[in-house]
């Protein structure tokens, strides 16, 4: 799965919005929602390391799972 897809599931797992997970990663509800819809551009290292964290993954492990993916054409 992309970072974006990750998210995705994360909130819809836990019934939260993306605007409280991006409140939780620190980053805007804008910036999570074009990683959800549009699988845009990647956030910066400390960014990603939050997010890898509220999903319960390592930073590595998010970079592996995103990219794996993203190779994939998924």
């Amino acid at each position: 799965m992309t970072i974006g897809q990750l998210i995705k599931k994360h909130c819809e797992d836990n019934q939260i919005t993306q605007r409280e997970f991006a409140d939780k990663v620190g980053m805007t509800h804008v910036a999570i929602s074009r990683l959800v819809q549009y699988n845009d551009k990647l956030p910066s290292i400390p960014y990603i390391k939050n997010i890898a964290k509220a999903l319960g993954l390592t930073y590595m492990g998010l970079i592996i799972e995103h990219y794996a993916t993203w190779e994939d054409g998924r």
